[in-house]
């Protein structure tokens, strides 16, 4: 596979259970935090994380990330993490404790990718069909978004290198071949945008 500007590319593809400790485990892994194995970072150039939206007729790229609002259970019954918050006296449900952060920056995270510009340049022709979202449902997916986000940073902080990009990919429920066809092309030209972007930058 080649960037439009004749890159190479090689993609290494996961597929992830739907709970809150397999999100956690796999960013561990994945971006080698936690580990010692921040080698095991260096082997990517970027991440992009892809999950289905049933509810959307569209492509969405997510903008951000939420840290807390994570209330519901997950595929195996299993609440996320949650602690009671003396300073706004409530219970808080997603990522407790130092390693994500104590500043009111760390309550949401956001791609370091311009969204709005890969949104414009892989929609040409096609208007409505990708868009830009700020919501990206606070259930799993989101918590993969964030944990992932949060994930690269702390990478890049212990290895001194810059932050690898990471994104977050809605797509809809895919019902025959030619979506199946159609959404491949866009994860093609995608992968090829970003890896074109980061080159560059």
């Amino acid at each position: 596979m080649h960037s439009p500007a004749g890159r190479d590319i090689t993609l290494d593809c996961t597929e992830i259970p739907v709970t809150y400790r397999d999100v956690e485990e796999y960013c561990r892994v994945r971006h080698g935090v936690q580990s010692n194995r921040l080698d095991l970072d260096s082997q990517y150039d970027c991440h992009i994380h892809i999950g289905v939206a049933g509810s959307r007729s569209y492509v969405a790229l997510e903008r951000r990330a939420r840290r807390f609002g994570y209330n519901k259970l997950d595929a195996n019954g299993a609440p996320s993490p949650s602690a009671f918050n003396d300073a706004c006296a409530q219970q808080l449900s997603g990522f407790i404790g130092q390693r994500w952060g104590n500043s009111a920056e760390h309550h949401e995270r956001r791609s370091t990718l311009d969204v709005d510009k890969l949104a414009n340049n892989l929609s040409a022709g096609k208007p409505g069909s990708i868009r830009v979202s700020e919501d990206a449902g606070l259930y799993l997916c989101e918590y993969l978004y964030y944990c992932s986000l949060a994930s690269a940073e702390e990478a890049s902080r212990a290895s001194q290198q810059s932050v690898k990009p990471v994104l977050f990919v809605h797509i809809p429920l895919v019902q025959t071949g030619d979506q199946m066809a159609l959404l491949t092309k866009f994860v093609q030209d995608l992968v090829g945008h970003i890896v074109d972007e980061t080159a560059s930058s």
